[in-house]
């Protein structure tokens, strides 16, 4: 909790060339998709549109993609606790 979290998706594995798309992660609780803020779960909504090139693809269409997350927390970050245990690595 604390941190700043992006991701970076990129289509991978069938030929296409796309932009990957960086996406910056909340724990914010302000609805879609984060619904409780500062959880320590981060979450962003991507569309489709933006996946796959503006709107390219067939709808239902499987596509593939490779997913890298970075977070960013200037030792300010904590792990929240869970059921009374401390959850991942930090303090």
């Amino acid at each position: 909790m604390g941190a700043r979290v992006f991701a970076r998706l990129e289509r991978t594995g069938d030929g296409e060339e796309q932009q990957p798309v960086r996406l910056e992660l909340l724990d914010d609780g302000r609805g879609c998709p984060d619904a409780t803020g500062s959880d320590g779960i981060y979450s962003a909504f991507v569309s489709n549109s933006a996946l796959l090139g503006g709107g390219g693809g067939e709808d239902g269409a499987a596509a593939a993609f490779s997913v890298a997350v970075t977070a960013i927390n200037g030792g300010g970050a904590r792990v929240p606790k869970i059921g009374g245990e401390r959850r991942g690595k930090g303090t």
